[in-house]
């Protein structure tokens, strides 16, 4: 099996504020068998943390990292949900989720090891994120990098994900994004991955982020009777 990335959608909650939920919109349907994984941040923290993460059709997400609040779980066949982030109080949000296929059932058993999580601060105008300590045990996985990034305040830093990766179109930054969000992918190597995403053009405001980096396994290839590879059985709704 290989790992395909299949769609992306992602929202912010305007400057000022407010209470959650903020959800956002998947454009296509769903195919047999894949994964939603979906990443949140805020603006300020502590005065809005997520609290869940579920999909139109009643599923909810597992947390799976605690920077930056990844979470995975699966969706329907042929529905297109809107996956909703819920927060314990008012801040500036932002919200990324993929479509993922190709990859191993369940949330915490589809991951290659514990993810690699870290977190820290800059007030440069442009700085570069840390790499979490992360090594996957086979090539060719979907080796994922969450990205989080409070401004506290500074409307302009952009994003520019770690060299190497694809980095998702609907990853959040620049102008008016207060709370900024990130994913950038590729095939894992099987040993120490590294990542490490640039943040530029921010006015020196203090800048906190956080990294979530961890490798999906891919699912297996049932076999025939007689040896043979077939197609696999489209996977059952789970709510996690």
């Amino acid at each position: 099996m290989t790992w395909d990335r299949l769609q992306s959608c992602s929202n912010f909650s305007a400057a000022g504020g407010g209470a959650g939920p903020l959800t956002v919109q998947y454009t296509a349907s769903l195919s047999s068998g894949t994964k939603l994984i979906a990443v949140t941040t805020s603006y300020a923290p502590a005065n809005g943390q997520c609290t869940a993460v579920s999909d139109g059709n009643g599923n909810g997400f597992t947390m799976v990292g605690d920077s930056g609040n990844p979470g995975a779980g699966y969706g329907g066949v042929g529905a297109k949900p809107a996956v909703t982030a819920s927060y314990d109080s008012t801040g500036i949000f932002a919200v990324l989720a993929q479509e993922a296929g190709g990859l191993y059932p369940g949330t915490t058993a589809s991951l290659d090891g514990a993810p690699g999580i870290l977190a820290g601060s800059t007030s440069s105008g442009s700085a570069s994120s840390g790499t979490p300590s992360y090594a996957s045990t086979a090539a060719g996985e979907y080796l994922a990098s969450f990205f989080g990034l409070n401004t506290n305040g500074d409307s302009d830093p952009v994003l520019a994900g770690p060299s190497g990766y694809a980095t998702d179109p609907s990853t959040l930054s620049g102008a008016l994004h207060y709370s900024e969000v990130g994913v950038a992918y590729k095939s894992s190597t099987g040993g120490t991955e590294a990542d490490g995403w640039g943040i530029s053009g921010a006015d020196g405001s203090f800048l906190g982020w956080g990294v979530v980096l961890v490798a999906f396994k891919l699912a297996a290839v049932p076999l025939t009777s007689a040896g043979q590879s077939c197609s696999p059985v489209p996977a059952i709704v789970t709510t996690f």
